[in-house]
């Protein structure tokens, strides 16, 4: 029998560079409204300045700062010559000292004045003149022409993956088009003579296929193609076919079940059956998920993963999403939050350990608890009283009671 011959974190990381450096996946140009979620295939800077001209911040009075600073209790007093409306270009319209303009929130300031009395801070005295009993700054309750965005600041960067923010500023900017990352077709084999279809009773021996489906809902979250090609047996032959066929069309390939070392466990074998086929690790130092193989062949990337779902779920985080980033050219993290061991939770040195746990907020002490929720990496039931998984370090053989740590929560990955 073959023994795993683990690799480490940062082991996997240097083969991620290594591939991030030679593959370039193909780009298209589609709308901004069918971008979101994807990812930039370029760098896009800003041709122009937002707002592009001095706006009001608040309703109030356009005014030169010098004529308030002496507004108290003993106001002020200034002659109106009007209200601007918000959408008027107010570039031709100028004041002088003693005189102001009536300006709604988002309104453009008129040539000289240079900020704005809130209207809660003036009273009408008459027709044309009003009184101001506070006094006002340079630049006080004005946007700056520039103070949105300045020309040539960078909006994407390649590699980037666009959400609302970004397009409501491709927006503002009259962007209309952006050159995206064609999707990276994948494919999701579940392997396993106790595997049936989530439509059919299951009695002994058998369990409905939690993993294609959870794998294909996370692959679409992050930004893929996926395609679910059913139910294989333990049959070499069976899956060294499938596995041929979803090579033909996809990236990249997700085969769960059989990636350990046991007498059922075909998945290395049949990858190494391949002509040109180069296996980068079976075995990493992470629990759960240790028994997962990645492999390439040809230009296509093959995952074996453990076929327990929870082993599944943290080995496509630490090793199919990490991929899926490098090959868009994503280097973002994953979310984690700083969360304190509301217990005593015990880890196995020289592996990372995701503990699941329930998360209370402690208002008095503005933290995140955690508590650990132990059970078997098969058992499906825990993530209904979890909250997130508690990221424990291959250095360390626990987190004990008071100590903080990485805490991922499932509703920022999930």
């Amino acid at each position: 029998m073959e023994y795993f011959n683990l690799i480490t974190k940062d082991q996997y990381n240097k083969i991620l560079q290594e591939i991030a450096s030679s593959f370039e996946p193909p780009k298209e140009t589609l709308p901004i409204d069918k971008s979101f979620e994807r990812y930039s295939a370029g760098n896009i800077t800003s041709s122009e300045s937002l707002p592009g001209y001095r706006r009001s911040q608040v309703d109030g009075y356009a005014v030169i700062s010098s004529d308030t600073f002496s507004a108290s209790s003993a106001p002020v007093y200034l002659e109106c010559l009007g209200t601007l409306p918000v959408d008027e270009d107010a570039s031709l319209k100028s004041i002088t000292y003693g005189k102001c303009y009536r300006i709604s929130t988002g309104g453009m300031l008129p040539a000289n004045a240079d900020s704005v009395v809130m209207i809660e801070h003036t009273n009408p005295v008459s027709e044309n003149t009003i009184e101001i009993v506070k006094p006002v700054s340079p630049m006080e309750n004005v946007i700056r022409e520039d103070e949105d965005i300045k020309i040539g600041e960078l909006i994407l960067s390649k590699g980037d993956r666009i959400t609302s923010y970004h397009i409501g500023v491709l927006s503002s900017l009259g962007i209309t088009e952006v050159e995206l990352f064609k999707k990276l077709d994948v494919s999701i084999i579940s392997t396993g003579d106790e595997i049936a279809d989530i439509k059919d009773a299951v009695g002994p021996g058998k369990v409905r296929d939690v993993n294609s489906h959870t794998l294909l809902s996370l692959c679409k979250k992050y930004g893929t193609n996926p395609t679910a090609l059913g139910i294989v047996k333990d049959n070499a032959e069976k899956i060294y076919e499938k596995l041929r066929m979803a090579l033909e069309k996809s990236d990249l390939v997700l085969i769960s079940g059989g990636s350990s070392v046991g007498t059922r466990d075909l998945t290395l074998d049949i990858i190494a059956r391949f002509k040109n086929s180069n296996i980068l690790f079976h075995g990493i130092a992470i629990k759960p998920g240790k028994p997962t193989i990645m492999a390439k062949i040809n230009e296509k990337f093959i995952f074996g993963l453990p076929g327990q779902v929870t082993s599944s779920i943290v080995s496509f985080f630490l090793t199919v999403l990490p991929l899926i980033k490098k090959l868009y050219k994503n280097n973002s993290s994953l979310p984690f939050i700083n969360a304190t061991a509301g217990a005593n939770i015990k880890s196995t040195l020289g592996r990372e350990e995701w503990v699941k746990c329930r998360k209370e907020f402690d208002k008095d002490k503005m933290e995140s608890i955690v508590y650990p929720v132990y059970s078997k990496s098969g058992v499906l039931g825990s993530f209904l009283k979890s909250d997130g998984f508690l990221i424990i370090p291959s250095n360390r053989e626990g987190i004990k009671k008071g100590e903080s740590g990485n805490f991922l929560p499932y509703d920022l990955i999930l």
